[in-house]
């Protein structure tokens, strides 16, 4: 269960940022574009630790829990 919790969180993160980033890329890019990076950021570490979170070890051990 934490497992697909821990997948279902980080799709979400994915999403919404994107989502964010998406309307609102003008916006940022004008008034604050270190903000537009982090946002960019944000979604490459998400990225990042979903693609961790279904390494072998990983899933194992939330399977064994």
């Amino acid at each position: 269960m934490g497992w697909a919790l821990g997948v279902l969180a980080g799709a979400a993160s994915i999403v919404y940022a994107t989502a964010r980033l998406v309307g609102g890329w003008a916006d940022l890019m004008v008034d604050a574009p270190p903000l537009a990076l982090v946002g960019v950021l944000v979604v490459v570490i998400a990225t990042v630790a979903l693609f961790l979170w279904f390494r072998p070890n990983v899933k194992a051990a939330f399977e064994s829990a």
